[in-house]
């Protein structure tokens, strides 16, 4: 699997100030589009804070088959559900079973990778504080992905009487 680097720096308990607004996160994927055309027939749609997972799961994609095969998948979807990294892939009939095989091993590595980064703002968990929820600490009572929707649901605390 391609490298990842954290979008919070490099510390591994430290978060981005504030997760990324909808409409920065829509001109990304919009971005990554653009730059794999393969994937304009397909929903892709990871999570903000593994918007770099799913940068090295086309990456390595790209090395498995040639860019005119990927773009003939039968199904491709990569989605969040509850911050987890979920990705569903039917590669074509006439690729071989080796590089459908690589495919797989692919994507399951990408899914297990995505399990270290907040869901939100991409910070990495320490590997010895492994967090299921797929947030880190500081956005694991928050309600959504982006900016709007944490400051929406934000928890305010009550002033003393």
């Amino acid at each position: 699997m391609s490298a990842i680097q954290p979008k919070g720096g490099s510390s591994k308990s430290s978060c981005m100030p504030r997760p990324m607004r909808k409409v920065l996160y829509l001109a990304r994927i919009a971005e990554l589009i653009a730059q794999h055309p393969w994937l304009q027939s397909y929903i892709v749609e990871p999570a903000p804070g593994h918007l770099a997972v799913m940068q090295a799961l086309i990456a390595d994609m790209e090395e498995i088959l040639p860019v005119t095969a990927l773009a003939k998948m039968e199904f491709f979807r990569v989605v969040d559900v509850d911050g987890t990294f979920k990705v569903f892939i039917a590669p074509a009939d006439v690729v071989s079973p080796e590089r459908s095989d690589a495919l797989w091993q692919a994507t399951e590595v990408a899914r297990l990778m995505a399990r270290r980064f907040c869901a939100v703002c991409g910070a990495e968990h320490s590997t010895e504080n492994p967090v299921t929820s797929g947030r880190c600490n500081v956005h694991m009572p928050a309600h959504g992905l982006y900016l709007e929707d944490v400051r929406r649901h934000a928890v305010v605390p009550a002033e003393p009487l």
